[in-house]
């Protein structure tokens, strides 16, 4: 479950892009993206895949009046870092 303070700030290893990760019920550690936004859950028409506050991965929209969750980070080969 998430906690305040529980995330720390991270890179990814693969794109390096900053991320963060969420607490699923399970115990295992869910990569996101570290700005959270508000989101309903539409399993038909959303179009987003977010994790939510309690590490629940679901499907949904934005939405201003929606529950606070961040998006399910997706590496991008753009992104991805230079090889050395």
């Amino acid at each position: 479950m998430y906690q305040k303070g529980q995330s720390q700030a991270a890179r990814c290893q693969r794109c390096g892009r900053p991320i963060r990760f969420i607490k699923n019920s399970n115990g295992a550690f869910v990569p996101v993206e570290p700005a959270s936004g508000y989101y309903v859950p539409d399993e038909i028409r959303g179009t987003s895949i977010f994790v939510d506050m309690s590490g629940m991965v679901r499907k949904g929209r934005g939405n201003v009046d929606g529950m606070e969750g961040h998006l399910l980070h997706r590496c991008s080969r753009k992104g991805r870092k230079e090889e050395k």
